[in-house]
């Protein structure tokens, strides 16, 4: 049990890490604000490491996005 909550506290430790070195080199490389930066990085998480949903979920967001199909039928 123990060893399965200090690999988790590590997980948690590492994650904040590497959004720190991120934050960092947007404010660096990019010129962001620090709260610009925080804002790009939640917004990376959401979209890259989101949790996947289930089934039919992934694929009602793509229809909802449209498609070309979408697009040239209307035309």
């Amino acid at each position: 049990m123990k060893r399965k909550q200090e690999k988790e506290r590590y997980d948690r430790l590492s994650f904040k890490t590497l959004d720190r070195q991120f934050q960092q080199e947007a404010i660096d490389g990019l010129s962001c604000s620090p709260l610009e930066a925080k804002a790009l990085t939640e917004i990376l998480k959401e979209v890259f490491f989101r949790k996947k949903r289930s089934g039919a979920g992934g694929k009602r967001d793509r229809s909802q996005s449209g498609s070309s199909g979408e697009v040239l039928s209307a035309v």
